[in-house]
């Protein structure tokens, strides 16, 4: 699964966009436990991009 999540600059957006993301894997674990790997970068996104997705332009966190 990847998502972008706006940029704002106090990082509270990424924090509440993947929460649910780690709770349900954390869930999906079996009981001995697995390991969970999350990759972030910061992406720009451009006017091609964006605007099918009716987004705005900008840089954004990208979580995988």
């Amino acid at each position: 699964m990847s998502e972008f999540v706006a940029g704002g600059g106090s990082g509270q957006g990424a924090d509440r966009s993947s929460a649910p993301e780690h709770v349900n894997t954390w869930q999906a674990m079996p009981p001995d436990g697995g390991e969970l790997y999350l990759e972030t970068k910061i992406v720009t996104l451009d006017d091609a991009y964006c605007k099918p997705h009716q987004a705005k332009p900008g840089y954004y966190a990208w979580f995988q």
